[in-house]
């Protein structure tokens, strides 16, 4: 018989974790709350976070700036709220790990 748990599952981490709203190479969903509609976005080897890129979703959406973000536009031309807190990541590529 085997343990369930060992010392190596618990000792073994050979890089620390980065938490997933810092990292870099995700694709992401933010959604609309009143429509079916999700806005997807790919964060590739730029370096920002998709926190740092909610933020700036938030900025064009309060600061009506439709000419930058698809999101923005929606939500004006639609008069829909946008659903930030159900925002989430959808994919996290390998190579950043």
């Amino acid at each position: 018989m085997k343990p369930v748990s060992t010392l190596k599952i618990y000792l073994m981490r050979p890089k620390d974790a980065i938490l997933t709203k810092r990292q870099s190479g995700v694709i992401y969903s933010i959604p609309c709350k009143d429509c079916r509609t999700d806005f997807f976005g790919i964060l590739v080897k730029t370096g920002r976070s998709p926190g740092t890129r909610k933020n700036e979703h938030k900025g064009s959406v309060s600061m009506a700036n439709t000419k930058d973000s698809a999101l923005a536009q929606h939500h004006y031309n639609n008069d829909h709220s946008i659903d930030w807190d159900n925002s989430k990541i959808i994919i996290i590529s390998k190579e950043n790990h």
